[in-house]
Order: C-alpha cells, then structure tokens, then sequence
C-alpha cells in the first residue's frame, strides 16, 4: 500500500460525510490534529532516523538534516560520540564565537533553534547524527504523513470522528474506535527495533554455604 497523501486524507474525511466547498478548510484542520495527536503519542521507531552531517570549516553550525526534532548522538569522523549540552545556554557559555572562533575537531553539540551547533568550530569533516524527526507538516496535498506504510487511513477515521464531534452529528463513535485501534496497531508494532536486550544479566555472586559457615 501505497502512501497516500494529505489531499487524499482530507477527501476521504469529506466524502459521504460533509460538503467539500463549505467544510474543506475544516476537514484539513481536523486531519492536522489527529496527525500531531498520533505523532506526539509516542517515541515512535519511524520517528527515529540517521544522517550524515557536516562540520563545516569555521563554522558553529553543522549541516545535517533539515527535519530534526532532537538529538539523540552525534559522532565525529572517527566515530567518537561528541558530548551532548541539553542546555544550550550550558553550551553557549563554554563555546561560541565570541569567546573563541578557533576551529577544530567537534568535541561537544547541543540543538537550538532547530539546529546542530558544535564546539569548536567545524574543521570539515563529516560524522554521524542519530535524531528524532519533526513532525511532517501538513499543508499541501501532496505532503505526506510519516507514518509507516497502511497508516495513513487512520486519519480518514479520525477526522471524520473530530469532525463529527466538533459539528455535533451523533457518528463520531465508530469512527474513533477504528482510529483507537489504528493506534493500538501501531504501539504493538511501531516502539521497539530490537528485541534482545543487547547485554547479558549476571547474577550476583554468593559465596558456597557449608555447616557452621554463615553468610
């Protein structure tokens, strides 16, 4: 199955349900809020993704990709992991042109504003980021949603039940059933990549008992 896209979605939620001219503008709202409802959920594997980035020469701004969210690592050239500042005023304090425009190999980031800054300024290598995307915006029809493939017509579903809702026809309860059990679909399915804890447990050590010997 194919993806479909945000004019589709919004069709579907018009059809046998509400007028196209009149209530279009509406349906498009009703599909953006079931849309951020979904995506903001949960820590999603399909929101997870990797991508080159470029620590461009003598500058604090990295350029990786255009749809980060947040930051989970970056590694430099050398697959060293650089040290991560979840506050950037942390970051700034330490590393910012004012204090210091030297350039060298990346040894810390943080993300503000939407992007990557590393400290020192970037020498021109390449690394490794690991992020969380930001969520698609939906305006055009032809955008896409992000959402794994047969995904997409849970939002059919759930903007007809908002629309329903919000209009105060009495249909909004099947419909948000199917859309609950889209959601159910994707907590099952869509949450964990790897199934092996990747580390061993070993238990604790306890030392032999033997009569009169306490432990």
């Amino acid at each position: 199955m194919s993806a479909i896209p945000f004019g589709d979605i919004v069709t579907g939620v018009l059809k046998d349900a509400f007028d196209d001219a009149d209530k279009r503008a509406d349906a498009q709202e009703w599909v953006r809020a079931r849309h951020a409802w979904v995506w903001d959920a949960k820590s999603w594997t399909f929101k997870r993704a990797s991508a080159s980035v470029a620590f461009t020469a003598n500058s604090q701004v990295a350029a990786g990709p255009a749809d980060v969210h947040s930051v989970d690592r970056v590694y430099d050239s050398q697959g060293n992991r650089l040290r991560g500042y979840r506050d950037p005023f942390q970051f700034f304090d330490a590393y910012n042109d004012l204090a210091s425009t030297s350039s060298g190999q990346p040894e810390a980031y943080t993300v503000y504003g939407g992007q990557i800054l590393i400290g020192p300024n970037g020498d021109g290598s390449t690394g490794l980021v690991l992020y969380e995307k930001a969520k698609p915006s939906l305006v055009n029809d032809t955008d896409l949603t992000g959402f794994p493939d047969g995904y997409d017509l849970m939002l059919v579903h759930g903007g007809k039940a908002e629309g329903f809702k919000l209009t105060n026809i009495p249909l909004a309860a099947n419909f948000d059933a199917d859309f609950t059990a889209y959601v159910t679909a994707m907590e099952n399915n869509w949450l964990d990549e790897v199934s092996e804890a990747g580390t061993a447990q070993v238990g604790a050590y306890r030392p032999h008992a033997f009569p009169g010997f306490r432990v």
